[in-house]
């Protein structure tokens, strides 16, 4: 041992005016003590944090804060011919309220029928439908919609008419009208929606 190191071991401390003698064996233990306690909270790591990326169905833990680039969903794949009993059932059922390609009712109108109510939307790229999870838009197609006084005019039930099937074609069809950044979004809100 140095002489300065033995001095400091073998000086007296003055702690709030009483001398206290320094044993070498406390204080080298103190020393071990509070190096091991200050290493412990520099090697801890960062707390957790949960992070939810927009493209993963559910939300994911990363202790570190490393998040990984979000892999987008494929997309999901529309079959030519559930698209075109879709648009025949549309056709049949839908466009003489959402118009023939799915437009919505008045595509230039900025404010209420001639009823007073709020157009029927659109369905295509430039409606909010794609917003919406399969379930929100089969339960719609299903149940109709009521009345909502000054605003939306009633949607007939479609259950009593549609099979499952064509209810599926139909929501196959709106989706072949949506743009793939828009089909790939509501693909994830579908899976979000359905999480527990």
């Amino acid at each position: 041992m140095t002489n300065l190191f033995k001095m400091i071991l073998e000086a007296r401390f003055k702690i709030y005016a009483i001398t206290l003698p320094v044993n070498t064996s406390v204080l080298i233990v103190a020393l071990a003590l509070v190096s091991l306690i200050l290493a412990a909270c520099s090697l801890a790591p960062a707390p957790a944090r949960l992070v939810a990326l927009p493209m993963a169905a559910t939300p994911t833990v990363f202790p570190f804060g490393d998040e990984p680039t979000p892999t987008p969903l494929p997309l999901p794949t529309l079959v030519a011919a559930k698209v075109a009993i879709g648009r025949q059932v549309y056709m049949k059922h839908c466009a003489t309220c959402h118009g023939p390609n799915a437009e919505g009712e008045d595509p230039d109108a900025t404010g209420r029928n001639a009823q007073g109510f709020y157009p029927a939307p659109p369905h295509d790229e430039s409606g909010h439908t794609w917003h919406h999870p399969d379930s929100q838009l089969i339960d719609i197609i299903k149940n109709g919609r009521p009345e909502e006084p000054g605003l939306f005019a009633a949607m007939p039930a479609f259950s009593h008419l549609l099979s499952e099937q064509e209810i599926e074609a139909v929501l196959t069809y709106f989706k072949s009208l949506w743009t793939e950044e828009q089909r790939r979004l509501q693909a994830e809100i579908t899976i979000l929606q359905s999480s527990p």
